[in-house]
């Protein structure tokens, strides 16, 4: 079975690359990376390059035609060689693949129209441009072709923070507000918003909204990132409750510096927990921030890095 992964200047490399590290691993699959012209293709932000080996001119068949997001992928809405390159080869797939506005590529390819798929929320505008049904949902399979939302997880947990913690936390506390502090487009914010949930858009200073929150929540459900925003909440000696996902690779501890719960009912009580008991929020305040100075100051940065290249210049 063959794979073939089409990337382009702009791409979303988290959009390939998670695709990529699912299907490459399932035995007897031959996978390609090909793009528009062989050769280092940057992705959108610009400090990172693919290598695609082949042209896409140059592939005549596939099985798995995969077509990721990013940025560039809106010029390529309008590159007629580029669409036809998918049309021929589409016509030799078993199952041809969108993710992000990488289903929107496939939509003005004319290969969606008169089906239903889903997108990044910010861009499903454009399914319905290209004659598809856009779908609120994280993936979705129409006959050959399976279309994915992307780079979501934000949202997923503002939804679920929004639509299954908050009116658990209001039955005892009928005044607690969620305020959501985030990048994100018109339509994805205002999917957000409630009467007693606010969405903010891009801030230039995440510090006050920090400093007002009585609770700061992370409730992350899927996917993978720095955690930059549980580091500046600990930071800030702020009471936290985190999902498991949300707060690994940073080195706390339930009950410790914070509280970690999962589903929908433990979250609340949690939340409720720390309101009810300004003593336990304290506590686990002032231990997580006790933690970020030790573990996540400048210096122990640079000890860290130290340590990197002491092993790079012993390995040399």
């Amino acid at each position: 079975m063959k794979l073939t992964m089409v990337i382009f200047d702009g791409v979303t490399s988290l959009d390939a690359i998670g695709g990529y590290e699912v299907l490459s691993r399932i035995p007897g699959m031959e996978t390609e990376w090909v793009a528009p012209q062989a050769g280092i293709v940057a992705a959108d932000t610009r400090v990172l390059g693919v290598l695609a080996w082949r042209a896409l001119a140059d592939v005549e068949r596939t099985d798995i035609l995969y077509v990721p997001g990013g940025p560039g992928g809106a010029l390529l809405e309008t590159d007629e060689e580029f669409l036809g390159h998918l049309r021929r080869l589409d016509a030799t797939s078993t199952w041809t693949v969108g993710v992000c506005n990488g289903g929107a590529t496939l939509a003005a390819a004319g290969l969606l129209k008169g089906r239903k798929a889903t997108t990044n929320w910010f861009y499903q505008h454009r399914l319905a441009d290209f004659g598809a049904e856009f779908l609120p949902v994280r993936y979705h399979r129409d006959g050959k072709y399976v279309t994915g939302a992307g780079v979501s997880a934000s949202l997923d947990a503002a939804l679920f923070l929004a639509d299954e913690v908050l009116p658990r936390v209001r039955e005892t506390h009928p005044d607690a507000r969620v305020v959501v502090v985030g990048r994100g487009g018109p339509d994805e914010l205002n999917h957000v918003r409630r009467p007693s949930v606010e969405a903010t858009d891009e801030v230039p200073d995440v510090r006050p909204y920090l400093a007002r929150a009585e609770v700061v929540a992370v409730p992350i459900l899927a996917g993978s990132g720095t955690r930059f925003k549980v580091v500046e909440g600990l930071a800030m000696a702020k009471p936290m409750v985190s999902t498991t996902v949300g707060c690994e690779g940073i080195g706390v501890e339930h009950r410790k510096h914070l509280l970690i719960a999962d589903s929908a009912e433990d979250f609340a009580s949690a939340i409720v927990q720390l309101f009810d008991d300004a003593a336990v929020g304290a506590s686990l305040g002032q231990a997580g921030r006790e933690f970020v100075e030790r573990e996540y100051s400048w210096g122990r940065a640079g000890e860290r890095l130290q340590a990197l290249y002491d092993v790079v210049l012993e390995a040399r």
